[in-house]
């Protein structure tokens, strides 16, 4: 196996964590926390995902969960250490290995999966441009992670 999983969430512990949150999860992101509340993607089997704002790759580590049992993988944790940085109706899911976080962002005008280069590990960003969206659904995203089988 290539992953991780935490343990199992529930529809209660998500209604929660929306609640205190002030988001709706997509349907497709309850799904995923349903079955496996996020994981840790093994170092061999890191998966590049393609960020066109960036023209370069992004090696997603953890997508993280609710409730893991490890602190450094709980949204939760994320949520909190960056809630006044945060748009409304965002959410950070997961990061990659250079530690840039990735977001899901439900809103009217902006939906979808979105990579948040905080540190400006990449060239291109700055104070003024530093999220990059990478697909329009979490499903999407899953699909990018392609030998991840979760």
């Amino acid at each position: 196996m290539g992953y991780k999983k935490f343990d199992v969430t529930t529809i209660e512990k998500i209604g929660f964590f929306e609640d205190k949150y002030s988001v709706t999860l997509p349907e497709d992101y309850k799904m995923f926390l349903l079955e496996c509340n996020g994981c840790i993607v093994e170092e061999q089997d890191r998966k590049r995902v393609y960020v066109s704002g960036i023209s370069d790759y992004i090696d997603v580590e953890v997508l993280f969960g609710i409730e893991t049992g490890e602190k450094n993988c709980d949204i939760e944790n994320w949520m909190d250490l960056f809630l006044d940085e945060l748009l409304a109706k965002t959410l950070i899911i997961g990061n990659d290995i250079m530690q840039g976080l990735l977001l899901i962002i439900n809103d009217e005008i902006n939906n979808g999966i979105y990579y948040w280069d905080d540190s400006y590990n990449f060239e291109m960003s700055c104070d003024e441009k530093n999220t990059y969206k990478i697909c329009d659904t979490f499903e999407e995203f899953l699909a990018l992670l392609t030998n991840v089988d979760l």
